[in-house]
Protein backbone atom coordinates (compact mmCIF):
# COMPACT_ATOMS: atom_id res chain seq x y z
CA UNK A 1 0.00 0.00 0.00
CA UNK A 2 2.56 2.24 1.28
CA UNK A 3 4.65 1.98 -2.19
CA UNK A 4 1.75 3.74 -3.76
CA UNK A 5 2.76 6.71 -1.93
CA UNK A 6 6.23 6.87 -2.62
CA UNK A 7 7.13 9.27 -5.53
CA UNK A 8 11.03 7.93 -5.65
CA UNK A 9 13.04 5.86 -8.18
CA UNK A 10 13.87 3.64 -5.24
CA UNK A 11 11.48 1.56 -3.96
CA UNK A 12 12.40 2.03 -0.13
CA UNK A 13 13.82 5.30 -0.45
CA UNK A 14 10.62 6.94 1.30
CA UNK A 15 10.32 3.83 3.99
CA UNK A 16 12.84 5.95 6.42
CA UNK A 17 9.49 8.77 6.86
CA UNK A 18 7.20 6.02 7.77
CA UNK A 19 9.11 4.24 10.39
CA UNK A 20 10.27 7.33 11.63
CA UNK A 21 6.93 8.56 12.07
CA UNK A 22 7.26 11.51 9.72
CA UNK A 23 4.75 10.78 6.82
CA UNK A 24 1.11 8.59 7.20
CA UNK A 25 1.08 5.45 6.02
CA UNK A 26 -2.58 5.98 4.45
CA UNK A 27 -2.42 9.46 3.09
CA UNK A 28 0.91 10.19 2.47
CA UNK A 29 0.59 13.50 4.26
CA UNK A 30 3.95 15.03 6.60
CA UNK A 31 1.16 16.23 8.78
CA UNK A 32 1.58 13.38 11.70
CA UNK A 33 2.15 13.70 15.33
CA UNK A 34 2.96 10.95 18.10
CA UNK A 35 1.37 9.93 20.72
CA UNK A 36 2.15 9.26 24.18
CA UNK A 37 1.34 5.08 23.57
CA UNK A 38 3.50 5.22 20.59
CA UNK A 39 1.26 5.56 17.78
CA UNK A 40 1.53 7.66 14.78
CA UNK A 41 -1.81 9.52 13.75
CA UNK A 42 -2.41 11.58 10.85
CA UNK A 43 -3.31 15.91 11.69
CA UNK A 44 -5.38 15.65 8.54
CA UNK A 45 -9.02 15.85 9.10
CA UNK A 46 -9.98 13.97 6.20
CA UNK A 47 -7.61 10.68 7.30
CA UNK A 48 -7.43 10.81 11.03
CA UNK A 49 -6.02 7.68 11.08
CA UNK A 50 -3.48 5.85 13.47
CA UNK A 51 -1.34 2.84 13.73
CA UNK A 52 1.67 1.56 15.55
CA UNK A 53 4.98 3.02 14.83
CA UNK A 54 6.26 -0.67 16.68
CA UNK A 55 3.79 -2.24 14.17
CA UNK A 56 4.40 0.05 11.25
CA UNK A 57 8.67 -0.92 11.40
CA UNK A 58 8.00 -4.48 11.80
CA UNK A 59 5.60 -4.54 8.33
CA UNK A 60 8.10 -2.28 6.92
CA UNK A 61 11.02 -5.08 7.71
CA UNK A 62 9.02 -8.14 6.45
CA UNK A 63 8.02 -6.34 2.54
CA UNK A 64 11.93 -5.26 2.63
CA UNK A 65 12.76 -9.03 3.18
CA UNK A 66 10.35 -9.97 0.64
CA UNK A 67 11.02 -7.32 -1.87
CA UNK A 68 15.45 -8.29 -1.34
CA UNK A 69 14.53 -12.08 -1.83
CA UNK A 70 12.72 -11.47 -4.97
CA UNK A 71 15.69 -9.40 -6.39
CA UNK A 72 18.12 -11.85 -5.34
CA UNK A 73 15.78 -14.94 -6.59
CA UNK A 74 15.67 -12.70 -10.12
CA UNK A 75 18.90 -12.02 -10.47
CA UNK A 76 19.76 -15.81 -9.82
CA UNK A 77 17.27 -16.88 -12.54
CA UNK A 78 18.98 -13.66 -15.00
CA UNK A 79 22.23 -15.72 -14.08
CA UNK A 80 21.23 -19.01 -15.16
CA UNK A 81 19.62 -18.48 -18.61
CA UNK A 82 22.77 -16.38 -19.16
CA UNK A 83 24.83 -19.22 -18.36
CA UNK A 84 22.19 -21.67 -20.24
CA UNK A 85 23.24 -19.40 -23.37
CA UNK A 86 26.86 -19.74 -23.34
CA UNK A 87 26.79 -23.57 -22.32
Amino acid sequence: MFLNLCRQKNVFSCAANFSRGKKCIFCGSFKTKRTARGYVRCRKKTCGKQKSLKQLKRELDVLKGFYQGFSVLHRQIQELQFLETLG
